[in-house]
């Protein structure tokens, strides 16, 4: 009689190969780094690299020490005018303040410090006219500070447009990049009254250039030879001194936050156009960043080049003179590639990248 041999495997084993099969896919998997699916966590350190190596051209944050106890005022270099109550001031974990307050400020007026501390001017996609973007931060014994409830920071920014500016406040996502949201406050200029009430004899002024303002008649005729007493060239000195300050800073505005501030505008152009980006094959870029950079205008956008995903930029003005600067960072050297453009429709640029050094990539 044929024999036949039949194999009837028990419950137990099956569960027992199963188990270890999966025990061993896990082994190999976590020893493999190809299988991982870690791509977020590498572009997010691949940028984070990137960021870096432009973050020591950045601009300097200027420190004030001021005490608790009492209002004070700190003024930075560019005019900026913060108006410190430390009453309305508590820290993040709600202690007491210490003795004194560190207070760091940032003042970005033109596009090279707007760039070089990855401040693009973007709010939602739209373009951003930047009247001045500012970070201020605030911290005692260590420990950051914030506003109490219902509290606002006074502050005077610099006056660097004509153009009527809105309050943007800005936040960074995981990736460094940088976006701007609208306040409902825009900026504004009240110009001091000029004294009217003064006893200098003026019946030989002659009002030549009825364009000028009061102030500049009554001191284009005190510079023609008038000798004024002390009082009045003391009170004259403060009369131009004041409207000098009216004219580069805005009036005081209340900021609801701490952080990146911006005095922005949008701009109004129904023209646009998307721009494309890629890199030459040969230069086997895994990671970039991306960076137009307005001519006319006060403007400047940024992308990122990331696991394959070409830099694209949206709502671009066509016609507008722009600067294509785009680097990466291979083996702790910089490579670069810049070029200057007309905006034109539906543009797709090929960037080949080349080693420079720090000087040169300060430069460009």
């Amino acid at each position: 009689l044929p024999v036949m041999c039949h194999s009837k495997r028990h419950p137990t084993m099956t569960k027992t190969l199963t188990l270890s099969l999966s025990i061993y896919i896990i082994i190999c998997s976590c020893n493999n780094p190809k299988t991982r699916n870690d791509n977020g966590a590498n572009d997010k350190s691949d940028i984070a690299t990137l960021n870096e190596a432009l973050k020591k051209f950045e601009e300097p944050s200027q420190t004030f020490k001021v005490a608790a106890d009492k209002p004070s005022v700190v003024t930075g270099r560019k005019g900026t005018k913060i108006s410190i109550n430390p009453k309305d001031l508590i820290t993040e974990s709600g202690k007491p303040l210490g003795q004194n307050i560190e207070v760091e400020l940032k003042e970005l007026t033109n596009q090279e410090q707007l760039l070089s501390s990855n401040a693009q001017t973007i709010s939602d996609g739209k373009l951003l006219i930047s009247g001045g973007a500012y970070f201020i931060g605030m911290s005692s014994n260590g420990e950051k500070i914030k506003l109490k409830e219902g509290k606002s920071l006074g502050v005077q920014f610099p006056k660097l447009s004509d153009k009527e500016m809105a309050l943007f406040y800005g936040q960074r996502n995981d990736l460094g990049q940088m976006n701007w949201q609208k306040a409902t406050v825009t900026f504004k200029v009240t110009k001091p009254e000029v004294n009217t009430t003064t006893t200098w004899d003026t019946s030989y002024i002659v009002w030549d250039d009825e364009k000028k303002s009061d102030i500049e008649k009554i001191m284009d005729y005190v510079d023609s030879g008038y000798n004024p007493t002390p009082e009045e060239k003391e009170r004259s000195i403060k009369q131009r001194k004041n409207y000098a300050v009216s004219q580069k800073v805005y009036d005081k505005i209340g900021i609801s936050k701490l952080g990146w501030i911006n005095c922005d505008r949008f701009l109004d152009v129904d023209n646009t156009t998307e721009l494309y980006a890629t890199f030459n094959p040969q230069d086997s870029v895994k990671n970039a960043n991306v960076y137009l950079v307005f001519k006319d205008i006060n403007s400047v956008i940024q992308a990122y080049y990331y696991s394959d995903k070409s830099p694209q930029f949206e709502n671009i003005p066509i016609g507008y003179k722009a600067r294509l600067i785009a680097y990466t960072v291979k083996d702790e050297k910089v490579f670069a590639y810049s070029t200057g453009l007309t905006i034109t429709k539906g543009q797709k640029l090929t960037l080949n990248l080349k080693e420079i050094n720090d000087k040169d990539f300060k430069k460009l």
